[in-house]
């Protein structure tokens, strides 16, 4: 018996692993596989993320994915099943911040995780992630050639890129996950960008995103 576990299916099998015992005292990591036609149980490779409970799932194109949840602090990592070969491979991280109970589902060859819980208050974003989509903007753009940093006199986030990008979204998160500040902005290759963000001390996490890609940096507000 256990507790939070995720699920997919994938054809005529289903898939369920992960959660908690009850009481939620011991995460667990363990996946199984569910044939329809014998109606038996097999035991797979155990989930590549580790130890999780509450997180979600979806499959797409004949794989199965988890992602988010919790082992002792809250994730936004994306791990993808192979039922082929029983092989778990982690893809890009989730695109907001870590949480537990999210949702999950999938529509055609799109992959949607949604909602959930921070440590003390619920969430309403919601994510789209395509697997087979080619891969443009952010995700090809290495660390080095898209700087962000925070101005303490100016009380302002700098980002500077090597190419430009004609819309992206700006989110900042808290460490408990709470959004401090979201919105669209523009950036000019090898420009400065700056926005204003008054903030108490402490560590926040930077995610800029266009429709199919995103970069995440975390800085220190002193």
């Amino acid at each position: 018996m256990r507790i939070g576990a995720v699920g997919f299916v994938i054809n005529s099998k289903g898939y369920i692993g992960t959660g908690s015992a009850p009481g939620g005292s011991v995460w667990l990591d363990d996946f199984w596989e569910w044939d329809q036609p014998t109606d038996t149980w097999t035991q797979r490779a155990a989930f590549g993320g580790g130890l999780r409970f509450s997180a979600a799932g979806f499959s797409l194109n004949g794989v199965g994915y988890i992602g988010t949840g919790n082992n002792g602090v809250n994730t936004n990592d994306l791990w993808a099943y192979d039922p082929t070969n029983d092989t778990w491979i982690q893809k890009l991280n989730f695109g907001g911040a870590g949480r537990a109970y999210a949702t999950g589902f999938s529509i055609g060859n799109r992959g949607y995780i949604g909602m959930g819980f921070f440590f003390t208050w619920s969430a309403n974003d919601f994510w789209e992630y395509c697997d087979t989509c080619t891969a443009v903007g952010l995700a090809d753009i290495n660390a080095d050639d898209f700087k962000v940093w925070y101005d303490p006199v100016g009380q302002q986030i700098h980002l500077q890129s090597a190419i430009s990008f004609q819309l992206l979204q700006l989110t900042v998160y808290d460490l408990q996950g709470k959004i401090c500040l979201q919105k669209n902005i523009r950036i000019d290759a090898h420009q400065l960008c700056k926005e204003i963000f008054s903030a108490t001390p402490g560590v926040y996490l930077i995610v800029v995103a266009d429709a199919k890609n995103k970069l995440s940096r975390k800085i220190w507000v002193k």
